[in-house]
């Protein structure tokens, strides 16, 4: 869009023609001159922190991050979860004994699964 004003420029003093109706510069250069430097967006403060698993001192540009590696991050998890102990159950289909951290698994195998669900629908 063309103004057919003529603008004086606060930065140099020269006489210019706007190409935006909000345009106060004749340039870049001496809006910059004028309003002080351009902006740029801020870099990221590298700041030191300690590993909570091995301790190591380690350098992140990151506020969240508390851990030097994914090594250390799935180490210190690790222990977090209960693993339940393996129990011994007995097949309801073939009688086999096996073992199982699950609560309601019934079936020693899918096979031994399929087969009960083939018979009870045969006797249906």
């Amino acid at each position: 869009m063309i103004i057919d004003k003529m603008q004086l420029c606060p930065g140099c003093g020269r006489v210019f023609e706007p190409y935006r109706p909000y345009q106060k510069f004749c340039s870049k250069e001496c809006r910059i001159k004028k309003q002080g430097k351009p902006y740029y967006y801020k870099k990221k403060l590298i700041i030191e922190k300690e590993c909570r698993e091995c301790g190591k001192v380690f350098k992140t540009n990151h506020g969240a991050y508390v851990f030097c590696s994914d090594e250390c991050r799935l180490k210190y998890y690790d222990g977090w979860y209960n693993k339940k102990e393996e129990e011994k159950r007995v097949c309801v289909f073939c009688g086999e004994v096996f073992s199982s951290s699950h609560h309601a698994k019934k079936y020693c195998s899918h096979q031994c699964y399929r087969n009960a669900m083939m018979e009870r629908r045969l006797n249906e």
